[in-house]
Order: C-alpha cells, then structure tokens, then sequence
C-alpha cells in the first residue's frame, strides 16, 4: 500500500498527507468477499497551482487496484468545517496507511473539539429513516437488506454514544462475543453474519426492526437537545497555512 500511495503521488504531482481505510476492514466486519476501501486527504505540491484560474484537482477516485477515494486539503477542510462526517469516521478509523506531520492526531483533536454533536447525530438518524424505509414490510430478507440493517445499527450505536457524552468521540466501539446490551447484540449478529457470508432468521431481523423503529423514535427526540457548535473557519485556516507553509 505504501508503494501504491508513493506511486499517487508522483502521478498527481501531490503529498497524501493521510490515507486510511474506512471500509468493513476497519469496522471489523470484513469477509472472503470485501474490498479495501481506501480514502485519503492531499495536497498539491505545486502551491501556485491553488491560486490559479484552473483550480487544481479537487478530488481523485480511483477503482483499481483498490476503491480509492481522496480529497484535497481545501475540499476536506471546507467540509470539515461543515462538521462532515465522512472525515469524522476517516479520522478514527484504526487501519491508518499514511500519516504524515502528525496529521491524523490534529485531525481528531479538531474533530473533537469543534464538531457539531447535533450534526454528526442528525446524519446518523437520516442514514437510520433512510435505510428502515426500504427494510420495513419486507417479506424477504437477502444480502442488501442485511448489510442495511448493519448501517442501522451502527448508526444507532453512534447516536447513543453521542447523545451519552454530550460531544463527539470515537464512532468506533469494540463488540465483545454474547455482548449483553440489546443493540452490541445485534450488531454483533448481524456482523457475524456477514463475515460467514449467510443470513439471519426472518424472524431475528423482523423483532430487530420492530426494535429498531421504536429507538429510532426516542433519538429523533434526545437529539434535539444537542450542542450545535459554532464555527471553527479560523482554526481550520490556519491549520491549512501551516500545511502549506506560508
């Protein structure tokens, strides 16, 4: 993977200042059958190229030899200010590829620090309405609507977390096996699961869904009453001088 981020960089012309995995591998989840799910943050070694009226590339995707996905330091911290949280879950992930100037550990300090509680939450309720429309009154459950059910109750997990701490902290939580806690429980059959490649009961996943709906309930109402955040542009600014050194 090194040798592949090298390559990148001499490709674009660009430094990746931090590359990780935010895939099921970093969520522990990974079977036989899942990709690497590679994201990443850069910045274009050409610095007179950012005050240019071709504005340099902003984002790279790439497909091959691994999903890869990268953003350009204005792009992330533009986003990052808007309390993102793709970035919120980059910055946390425990499969780290690249991490130069010690970019990751001010990336969660600032994530920490600044983010919106209230943001980060109503985005994992919106995953959780979002995905429950398209599982409930389903009769028959395949692979799709299990790894949906997975993203539920993460999202739920996440949100709880919140809302328990009042702030933002790690999204990522370790499932010990027969975890007693009703969603643990789920997540970590519904993990295992997908690991072994099989599914639930139809029974297991419909009282999983008629859980999840009344939770769903009670967070839309505990959410409300989350810190908002204020603006942190001038932090990120000068973060962002910093890295380019002027």
């Amino acid at each position: 993977m090194k040798e592949w981020l090298q390559d990148c960089e001499s490709k674009w012309n660009i430094d990746i200042l931090f590359a990780c995995d935010a895939g099921s591998r970093a969520w522990g989840l990974d079977s036989s059958e899942s990709d690497q799910d590679l994201r990443f943050i850069y910045k274009h070694r050409n610095i007179r190229s950012y005050l240019s009226l071709s504005k340099p590339m902003e984002v790279i995707d790439l497909s091959h030899p691994v999903d890869a996905h990268g953003w350009d330091i204005f792009k992330a911290f533009q986003l990052a200010a808007k309390s993102n949280p793709s970035l919120y879950e980059w910055a946390f992930s425990p499969i780290i590829y690249e991490d130069k100037r010690g970019f990751s550990t001010k990336l969660r300090q600032m994530i920490v620090e600044n983010y919106s509680p209230f943001s980060v939450a109503m985005h994992y309720l919106s995953l959780v309405n979002r995905n429950l429309k398209d599982v409930i009154g389903k009769e028959n459950f395949g692979t799709r609507q299990q790894k949906q059910l997975i993203q539920i109750v993460r999202s739920i997990l996440i949100i709880q977390k919140i809302i328990r701490h009042g702030a933002i902290s790690s999204p990522f939580f370790k499932i010990e096996k027969e975890p007693q806690e009703i969603w643990l429980r789920y997540y970590f059959l519904l993990g295992e699961a997908k690991k072994q490649v099989r599914l639930l009961p139809h029974e297991v996943l419909s009282e999983m869904i008629f859980q999840l709906e009344k939770e769903k309930l009670r967070l839309e109402t505990r959410c409300q009453e989350l810190n908002r955040g204020e603006t942190f542009k001038e932090k990120l600014d000068i973060w962002l001088w910093a890295l380019l050194d002027i």
